[in-house]
């Protein structure tokens, strides 16, 4: 386990297309495309090399030179994205994605709605090459155990998601409709030191 550089960008935006593939409101933004990994993987190389890499945590489980899994956090604090970082995200995504792009900025406007007042870490995305593994849960205990004091957020995405944040301290608070069905918006407080 480590932190990402920009040399990882290219593997953990794999690792992550792969594992959003086939997540039911992914799919459902992206207008269910017949290649949705192509698309995830340019949105989430964007949004590591120009966001989450200089104002969160991308944390990087390996086996040698492979990325096995990819957990990445938005910062407590973080603040609106600088217009500079949005024009370059833009850049990037605006020829790959054309008109997908409105279906994609609609949701995460929703999504956006419903992030809960005041500071904390926020986990946009974990995913792994291979489920099953641990290799996720190794992930989220990482980052949980960062944020001692800070709470934490996310969204998940499927049930079996939900019970392994469950598992990890999670509570659910409610659910946000979005196209593809719901997000379940949970939250974890901070973990004291020394306890994950």
């Amino acid at each position: 386990m480590r932190t990402a550089g920009d040399e990882d960008v290219a593997q953990a935006a794999d690792v992550l297309a792969r594992a959003f593939a086939t997540d039911p409101p992914f799919v459902a933004a992206l207008g269910h495309p017949d290649e949705p990994q192509r698309l995830l993987r340019c949105l989430y190389a964007s949004l590591l090399r120009h966001h989450y890499l200089s104002r969160g945590a991308v944390d990087v489980a390996v086996d040698g030179d492979e990325v096995m899994g990819v957990a990445v956090w938005g910062a407590p604090g973080r603040g609106a994205l600088p217009l500079g970082a949005k024009a370059r995200i833009a850049r990037e995504v605006l020829p790959v994605y054309g008109l997908r792009a409105i279906r994609l900025l609609r949701q995460e406007r929703i999504i956006a709605a419903h992030y809960p007042p005041g500071e904390y870490w926020y986990l946009f995305a974990i995913g792994v090459g291979v489920p099953g593994r641990g290799v996720g849960g190794l992930l989220l205990d990482h980052g949980v155990a960062r944020a001692t004091e800070h709470g934490c957020y996310l969204e998940a995405s499927t049930p079996s998601s939900a019970r392994l944040y469950e598992r990890k301290g999670f509570v659910r608070r409610g659910d946000v409709e979005v196209e593809g069905g719901p997000l379940v918006r949970m939250w974890r407080e901070p973990a004291p030191v020394n306890q994950v």
